[in-house]
């Protein structure tokens, strides 16, 4: 449905994948389905990791699932590595700091 770099679904935008999350998670319970299994095969589970990219709508749609995360599990460390795009020179220098500081804003609440 979504393709990077396209002009009819751009997954460019943190709108974007805020709004793939809160439709996917609507339609399947994406925690029960995806993550669930795994923390009950998890004896003693101590923390998760989330490692996603910030300057496009991964950035978005982790910033939901990491919300999800955070109601669920709420005494587990939760772990959040954030990855951005370094190519593009100055004119997109501000761009990038401007989705890194909403990304860290979004995350800083969530984040143990």
């Amino acid at each position: 449905e979504y393709e990077l770099g396209s002009s009819l679904m751009p997954f460019e935008k943190w709108s974007v994948g805020d709004d793939l999350f809160s439709s996917m998670d609507k339609e399947h319970d994406l925690l029960d389905r995806d993550l669930r299994p795994f923390v009950e095969e998890a004896d003693q589970m101590q923390a998760i990791q989330l490692i996603t990219s910030v300057d496009d709508a991964w950035g978005g749609f982790a910033a939901r699932y990491m919300d999800r995360l955070r109601d669920e599990y709420g005494k587990t460390a939760i772990w959040s590595w954030g990855l951005e795009d370094g190519v593009g020179g100055i004119a997109r220098v501000g761009h990038f700091y401007i989705l890194t500081k909403s990304y860290f804003q979004w995350f800083s609440h969530s984040a143990s």
